[in-house]
Formats: C-alpha cells, structure tokens, sequence
C-alpha cells in the first residue's frame, strides 16, 4: 500500500469493466472452457496411460483454465521445445517463478517439477485447437505410450 489519493475513476472503470466480462463471458464460458480441460485430460491419458493430472480433478476445486500434468521420465523443458516446434504452446512452471528452480506449488502436492507441464486455457480456445495439440503430443517419438 502506497499514500495517495485512490483513483476513484479507474476503480469505478474496472468495476463496470468486470461486470461487463461478466455478462458477456458468464458461465457458459467457464463451462466450455472445464470442457476443453477435460478433453485435454483424456486425449493426453490415451496417449499415454501413465501421465498425471497434478492437483485436485474434482472441478469445483480448481481453475477451469489451467491443466498441470506430470508425465513420468520426460525432459519438460525439451518436451515444450518439441510442443513450441509443433505450434503449441505451454509452460513448464508459472510464469511468476521465472527465476526459481522448483515450483514451491509443485513440491507441496507430490508432483516432479521436471516433469510437470502446465497448458492454459482461454476463452477463444477451442475444440479444434486441444485436437491439433493432441495430435502433435501423439507425433512425439519420446511420448510413445509406454503401459
């Protein structure tokens, strides 16, 4: 917290703006969106039998638009670098550990930090596109199903 006068116009302006993301987005979206995550979940287990969803699976219990997964004796760092080759995009850790070896977060619920990858979800993600990542996950030599 920092002295000053608050900005009553750009408090007010968020405000409205939130109630307008609202109205637009609403819940249909947050549906889609958990829709997306889970045929993210079981495209990526018919790949492979052995990949973990890191954190709670119950929907209510986690954010519609994050998937970590932990894929067992995978280099991450490479794996995205094959994914960011193929057009995909993910992350290995939250972008606001850049600087930090370990994700706190990650070793605080069992999971190997290097082998976790993180995909996000948006709003203008869609069907179409979880499809083309699966495929290009499928394509990898070092991601053949080994159950």
């Amino acid at each position: 917290m920092r002295s000053g006068t608050e900005n009553l116009p750009g408090i007010a302006g968020f405000a409205k703006a939130l109630e307008i993301a609202k109205v637009e987005n609403g819940k249909g979206n947050m549906e889609n969106t958990e829709a997306l995550r889970r045929m993210m979940i079981v495209g990526l287990q018919g790949i492979r039998q052995d990949i973990k969803v890191n954190g709670p699976l119950d929907d209510t219990m986690r954010s519609p638009h994050i998937l970590n997964i932990s894929i067992p004796g995978i280099d991450n760092e490479f794996f995205i670098m094959q994914l960011d080759a193929g057009g995909v995009a993910c992350s290995t850790k939250s972008s606001c550990l850049r600087d930090e070896k370990e994700s706190y977060v990650l070793q605080a619920i069992g999971a190997n930090s290097q082998e976790s990858v993180r995909f996000s979800f948006g709003r203008w993600t869609t069907g179409r596109d979880i499809k083309r990542a699966l495929k290009v996950i499928s394509g990898l030599p070092n991601l053949r199903n080994s159950t």
